[in-house]
């Protein structure tokens, strides 16, 4: 994997808070990658978090969402024609990612928010591609997050 977020890190060393997800590129890797797709995934993962330790003050607050559940059928521009065979099993497939992902970021020392456990009830508020969210479920991401956030701040400091 090409090395471009090395400077950005190193310009960002007095960030506090640095929150993200990367499974949504799993559904690019077996299309994009063949069969090496899911290995360099992992490997590039393992990779990401090695460098925050490396780059990122101790004192940063790192978080990692887990994929959000997504539809049995999902439709619209997210799933390309060359992925479409995917669409039965892409569910499934962010699962296993999020699993990956929750065990190299906690073996890395940071935080992971299960976004997917907290959201698999509000399926209801899901848009009809099946990917994307409404509002409502908007806010209620943001809530978890910032819960999240003061949870953690709040056990630091006191």
């Amino acid at each position: 994997m090409q090395d471009f977020y090395h400077g950005t890190f190193r310009r960002q060393l007095e960030q506090q808070i640095f929150t993200f997800s990367w499974n949504d590129w799993l559904t690019f890797l077996n299309f994009r990658y063949g069969k090496n797709g899911v290995d360099e995934y992992k490997q590039n993962l393992v990779h990401l978090f090695d460098r925050f330790k490396q780059s990122l003050s101790p004192d940063c607050l790192v978080i990692w969402n887990a994929t959000l559940p997504i539809s049995k059928n999902i439709r619209g521009g997210f799933l390309i024609p060359e992925v479409e065979f995917m669409n039965s099993t892409l569910r499934l497939d962010i699962l296993e990612a999020n699993f990956f992902a929750q065990q190299v970021v906690i073996s890395h020392g940071y935080d992971l928010l299960d976004l997917h456990y907290y959201m698999r009830n509000q399926l209801h508020r899901r848009a009809a591609d099946g990917v994307h969210w409404d509002q409502t479920a908007h806010r209620r991401i943001t809530n978890l997050l910032l819960c999240h956030i003061s949870g953690e701040y709040w056990t630091a400091k006191f």
